[in-house]
């Protein structure tokens, strides 16, 4: 896959920020108040095989904590500033496919992330993506997270993390980050079928539907915590 090799010293200094940095978190994160809302959505999927979750990366922080040490996977760039999310996953217990992407936002390396993912999933082991990433627009998916599910034939789980009260970081997607003993929330959203295989404009469509299948849950969630 298309991975820039950062130099020595440089993927040194991510290892140990990001080590020192799983420790802030994991000791900031715990004292949030987690509510989990809506888990059994993914019961029956998993009864078949794995699920592919999705989550806007807004709540990127909070997704590498509610999905710590589970032996999943996650996406992250092959870019530099990708070493920083890979590290940060890694420390957390899951393992990296790592590419990057064009100013258009079609990946390079795409197709070897796609054929890794797609075995992964095979194999029954469940993953995730940030379909927004890396650099938006906001909360629009790109095609990657439907292609792969029209391949492997496993079904989208939408995951909205939603805090109150936060800090909300000035970057592209806003990134959250929670004020210590805040209130958490995290909601499974109905399992997402791509169905039969479609392209063109069907498949620009139906990428369409997933982003208000998943707007659509993030408002509600955002209105009922407050968060803005």
């Amino acid at each position: 896959m298309h991975v820039t090799l950062q130099p020595l010293h440089f993927r040194i200094f991510v290892y140990v920020l990001t080590s020192l940095g799983a420790v802030i978190l994991w000791c900031w994160f715990r004292t949030l108040r987690l509510e989990v809302r809506n888990r059994q959505v993914e019961d029956e999927p998993l009864r078949k095989g794995a699920v592919l979750y999705t989550s806007w990366h807004r709540g990127i922080f909070l997704a590498a904590f509610f999905w710590r040490w589970q032996g999943g996977w996650m996406v992250a760039s092959g870019s530099k500033d990708g070493e920083w999310a890979a590290g940060m996953i890694k420390r957390f217990g899951n393992r990296v496919l790592r590419g990057s992407s064009a100013k258009d936002g079609r990946a390079k390396g795409g197709k070897e992330v796609m054929r890794d993912a797609e075995a992964l999933l095979a194999a029954g082991i469940r993953g995730g993506l940030t379909p927004d990433a890396p650099r938006g627009p906001e909360r629009r998916c790109k095609p990657g997270i439907l292609a792969l599910a029209q391949r492997s034939g496993v079904p989208i789980i939408p995951v909205t993390f939603s805090v109150w009260p936060c800090w909300r970081m000035r970057s592209w997607d806003r990134t959250i980050l929670p004020f210590p003993f805040a209130r958490f929330v995290a909601q499974y959203g109905e399992p997402f079928y791509v169905g039969p295989p479609v392209e063109g404009a069907a498949f620009d469509a139906r990428l369409r539907d997933l982003d208000e299948h998943m707007n659509r849950g993030v408002d509600e969630l955002d209105a009922e915590t407050g968060m803005r």
